[in-house]
């Protein structure tokens, strides 16, 4: 439930404490700079270190940090691993209120979650997190409410991909792609071009660590999408979604890759092909039910239609080096429309109506 708007005011001297899960992990985002700019103290907590620790800055140190404190979290969600954290985070604010918290990592959705839940700010369902992180259960949830998704199996060993292949797979088409259910990015995405290439990838990546910190026990066998790749960045708040940006990537193949991206170029609303993957994709948010906050989707304009790649539950990787472009060409950027929506409501809502879906 979104704050009353006298809870979003400061409270003592200051404009209030936001809460970023993964400000340090994420040196390429600009959004911990963006609450600094705006005057908001910090608090950064990182999802999942199994060491739970906190540090305090001393007041000789304050002026090098933006944050109040850097407090780490054993990356469990239950009520006892929570309680200490809280009680970190609450002594960290001292009088001031927390305004808002945020997500800043693919890792960090289901903490962030949890913690705004607890402290009564505004954030998606955790009760569905799995939809917005799992690559799995996300493909599974676009499926079941209808929309194009792609084909898929989930193993979790070599037998499995045996009769995965067997299943799905048979004949073998030109590419298939193996990758973890819950790896960042391209992290482990391995395009196959036959049935032994498949297997030597399951066989690779089952067991070993990725780089959300996890180690790899299900992976999914997936069809490659055929077509251009749109990204759309997007900001929901209480189910208005405004979209920020559209781009289509440059893909041209590479040996042993049918699809390599040389880079990302910004397109219009009434570019080809953007109405379709927009209405598309604001369906797929409906699907994963995001609600609040932003997200990064990536998305083929196939010839049978806009199917979902994966949905980056944060905003979009390099914001550091993006928001300033999209400031310039827009006026306003993804970053910057997430700190309105969270602080500064009615900006957000005033955001140009061509980019507001309800």
């Amino acid at each position: 439930m979104a704050m009353e708007d006298s809870k979003r005011q400061k409270v003592g001297s200051d404009k209030g404490v936001v809460i970023i899960v993964d400000f340090s992990a994420n040196p390429h985002a600009s959004l911990g700079d963006e609450c600094v700019k705006r005057g908001y103290s910090l608090i950064d907590i990182d999802s999942h270190d199994d060491q739970k620790k906190v540090r305090f800055l001393p007041e000789d140190k304050a002026a090098e940090s933006p944050c109040l404190a850097h407090i780490t979290h054993s990356g469990k969600l239950d009520a006892q691993s929570l309680k200490p954290t809280l009680e970190q985070i609450r002594a960290a604010c001292g009088e001031s209120c927390i305004v808002a918290c945020l997500n800043n990592s693919d890792n960090g959705g289901p903490l962030h979650e949890v913690l705004a839940e607890a402290f009564g700010v505004s954030a998606n369902s955790p009760a569905t997190f799995d939809r917005r992180r799992d690559k799995w259960t996300m493909m599974e949830a676009v499926r079941d409410a209808g929309l194009r998704a792609t084909s898929e199996s989930k193993v979790v060993d070599l037998a499995g991909a045996e009769a995965a292949l067997a299943d799905k797979f048979s004949p073998f088409p030109k590419v298939v792609v193996v990758k973890p259910t819950n790896a960042w990015a391209s992290d482990g995405v391995t395009f196959c071009n036959s049935e032994d290439d498949v297997l030597r990838a399951v066989e690779s990546l089952l067991g070993k660590d990725n780089s959300a910190g996890n180690i790899n026990k299900e992976l999914l066998i997936q069809e490659f999408l055929e077509g251009p790749e749109y990204e759309l960045n997007v900001v929901s708040w209480d189910g208005v979604h405004k979209i920020t940006e559209v781009s289509i990537y440059d893909q041209r193949p590479l040996p042993g890759h049918p699809s390599a991206s040389h880079g990302l170029k910004m397109v219009t609303g009434n570019a080809p092909g953007v109405e379709e993957v927009v209405e598309y994709y604001l369906k797929v948010l409906y699907a994963l039910d995001v609600k609040f906050g932003p997200t990064n989707g990536e998305i083929k304009l196939t010839p049978n239609g806009p199917c979902l790649v994966e949905m980056n539950y944060r905003c979009q990787g390099g914001s550091k080096m993006m928001q300033p472009l999209h400031q310039a060409a827009h006026g306003y950027s993804q970053v910057s429309a997430y700190l309105d929506a969270a602080q500064d409501l009615q900006s957000f809502i005033a955001l140009p109506s061509g980019c507001s879906v309800h």
